[in-house]
């Protein structure tokens, strides 16, 4: 940077401070939905079926806010330039700045290279970049974020908030956090690592850019990594209540239990497994104790990203690479509630003869999750597929299809009632 900003290195460290204490093949109609199904509870037993609706029964859903509301008062530019530098690795972002950078002042396209090149670890070449950066340039969280950068991973003083409407200074430090980030996952910290992913995939699907499936795939590899030893690890540290298996428990006489003892709990055998690592549900041995997580779980659906996350509290534990409705069979954005589930479903098109499950005409794959507005099953759920080449694109009628393997997850760990909130 040049003269001015050498002379504010303490003026950099105070901002942080005083800022930090200020502080996404041709499917099925609408009716995707195995219509007229016989639904199964945790027990194994038939559940109730609720009415199928039609598509105008799910035209004007409650609207569903974002995790955060979008604010788009930036200027355009300033937000691609911000999603740019997110986005891309230093050589990408040197191509596109000198194909679509004249828009921007040198301070700005050397600004946000010498960010990328800091992320990626050459600090000094970032550092010589940023010698041609004019710091008054530059806001002051945007002086900060740059000093943050140059010193190298783990040596933030502290870290502000920066908001949509500052997207080059959320972009720098955003690319900051998951560099430290992966030095946690590198050190074994698993919690930290996890939550500070979890704030990424968060923070990219209520930016002002349209969040990018390349980027959430990036960070998805490293927070499965470090959730497989945190909220999917039996001695992880997360929010629990414990209980000792009598004699004759099965997990679902155990579920039962837990939730005559706790009411208003949103809990599935599957779930319990899963955080306690059980191979075999079915091997319980009275004097176990097992942990039932008590976070309350929430689905968002982020259509343009075609990405969804699931979560435990305000917590990322899994995230999924979805297909979503193409044009004029749009996913329908809204709040809903996960209805009785379905295993091995049979698909019942509209004006059509139901078609058994394992038939290549079925599209639902092996697992079936309604979606239930005000309490009436829609036709529209979550579901695997018999192409699986579509899950990443806009290809479905309103439903969300995702790969088998990823419906066969979420269905083990998505108690019914749970949440789900689609957004645009």
């Amino acid at each position: 940077m040049r003269t001015s900003a050498r002379l504010r290195w303490g003026a950099y460290l105070w901002v942080l401070a005083a800022a930090a204490a200020c502080s996404r093949d041709g499917e099925v109609d609408a009716s995707e939905g195995p219509a007229g199904f016989v639904a199964m509870d945790d027990a194994g037993a038939p559940a109730a079926a609720p009415a199928p609706t039609n598509e105008s029964a799910i035209a004007a859903p409650v609207a569903a806010p974002p995790i955060q509301a979008k604010v788009r008062a930036a200027g355009t530019e300033e937000v691609a330039l911000a999603a740019a530098l997110l986005h891309l690795g230093p050589a990408d972002l040197k191509s596109w700045l000198a194909r679509d950078g004249a828009a921007y002042s040198a301070d700005r396209r050397n600004l946000a290279l010498a960010l990328s090149l800091s992320a990626q670890g050459s600090i000094a070449e970032a550092k010589q970049v940023a010698e041609d950066v004019d710091d008054d340039e530059l806001s002051d969280g945007e002086q900060a974020l740059l000093q943050a950068a140059l010193a190298g991973p783990g040596r933030r003083a502290a870290q502000a908030s920066y908001g949509a409407d500052q997207p080059l200074a959320l972009a720098m430090d955003m690319l900051l956090r998951e560099r430290d980030a992966r030095v946690a996952l590198n050190a074994n910290d698993a919690v930290g690592a996890a939550r500070v992913f979890s704030s990424l995939m968060r923070d990219e699907l209520a930016a002002p850019w349209e969040g990018d499936p390349a980027t959430l795939a990036r960070w998805n590899q490293p927070l499965s990594q470090a959730q497989r030893s945190h909220r999917w690890n039996a001695r992880g540290k997360w929010p629990s209540i414990e209980v000792k298996v009598q004699k004759g428990d099965s997990l679902t006489l155990l579920r039962k239990r837990v939730i005559g003892e706790h009411k208003g709990l949103q809990i599935c055998t599957g779930l319990i497994a899963r955080a306690n690592q059980l191979k075999d549900e079915n091997a319980l041995r009275p004097g176990d104790v097992l942990r039932v997580p008590t976070d309350r779980v929430s689905v968002v659906v982020d259509v343009s990203s075609r990405w969804m996350l699931y979560l435990h509290g305000d917590e990322v534990a899994a995230a999924f690479e979805i297909g979503v409705g193409r044009d004029g069979h749009d996913t329908p954005i809204g709040a809903y509630t996960v209805g009785p589930k379905q295993k091995d479903p049979m698909w019942f098109p509209k004006g059509g003869k139901p078609i058994p499950f394992g038939d290549p005409e079925n599209p639902l794959g092996t697992r079936w999750i309604p979606w239930m507005l005000d309490g009436v099953k829609t036709d529209v759920g979550f579901h695997g597929t018999n192409a699986e080449a579509g899950v990443g694109g806009r290809v479905s009628q309103g439903c969300v299809r995702l790969r088998n393997v990823d419906a066969e997850l979420l269905f083990d760990i998505l108690p019914e009632g749970s949440e789900i909130r689609v957004q645009p």
